[in-house]
């Protein structure tokens, strides 16, 4: 036996067989032990015999190889890793490449950074995530760099988020114009992004654009502004009791007309 093909067909053979043992025995022995299938079979065998830390080091192997299947599961083993008390054991298996480089793994890394407290940590690794271009990780940054004050980032991930496809990033774009958040305040500008939100149906976008719209000097816009006002509360009362974790809820407890603050996420 001297190429992968051989140590495939042995290894399909015998783990057909129900020949666990031998299966692992032959993958740990070279030249098998330098094919990716088998590295992922023996770190697959470790895991299921509670050994993390040597599945790890397997399915480690067989993601430098490029197998994505390797780098999927040895995340998983990470995640264990970190579940079972391992908290800086995880962070620095997923700090090794090829875990760091895929987005799973950013994204692990941001939050197993924020749960210990390194919130500067929890920012790069969530903006290394951002680069791949998926809505939530631009949301996410945009929000974790309002919360930390800084605002023309703030700006910026959310309009990048908006491209993405975000149906919530218009509505944090119009407060930041509406309330002068780091920028000038623009009424009209804001108007426009939180149309954008309400559009897709977010109800504090709605609430937003009713109170930024209202005209207080005459009486028949007001009376038609309380009446918008309560049709939507009662939309938003039949929607909660049928469907109660409805995205269109979101920062529903902030929909008042004064200034928004952001201390936290």
């Amino acid at each position: 036996m001297t190429n992968e093909k051989d140590c495939l067909r042995l290894l399909a053979e015998l783990d057909a067989a129900g020949s666990t043992a031998e299966a692992v025995e032959l993958c740990e022995k070279n030249p098998c032990a330098k094919v990716a299938d088998c590295q992922r079979y023996v770190g697959w065998f470790y895991s299921q015999q509670g050994d993390l830390e040597l599945s790890y080091s397997w399915y480690l192997r067989a993601a430098r190889q490029g197998d994505e299947e390797a780098i999927v599961d040895g995340i998983k083993i990470i995640h264990n890793v970190f579940n079972s008390g391992g908290k800086q054991e995880a962070i620095n298996m997923c700090e090794a490449l090829p875990f760091s480089q895929s987005l799973d793994g950013q994204r692990f890394l941001a939050s197993a950074y924020f749960s210990v407290g390194d919130f500067d940590k929890t920012a790069y690794w969530s903006k290394r995530a951002s680069e791949h271009g998926e809505e939530e990780d631009l949301l996410y940054v945009a929000k974790l760099c309002l919360s930390r004050r800084e605002w023309g980032s703030a700006l910026d991930f959310f309009q990048r988020a908006l491209v993405a496809g975000s149906k919530v990033a218009g509505y944090y774009i119009g407060d930041i114009y509406a309330f002068g958040i780091g920028v000038e305040k623009n009424t009209i500008t804001a108007k426009e992004y939180y149309k954008i939100s309400a559009d897709h149906g977010l109800f504090v976008a709605k609430l937003r654009l009713l109170w930024i719209s209202r005209s207080k000097n005459n009486v028949f816009s007001s009376a038609v502004f309380h009446v918008r006002i309560f049709l939507i509360f009662i939309r938003v009362v039949l929607l909660k009791f049928v469907c109660p974790n409805d995205w269109r809820f979101l920062d529903l407890d902030r929909s008042s007309g004064a200034a928004v603050t952001y201390p936290h996420l």
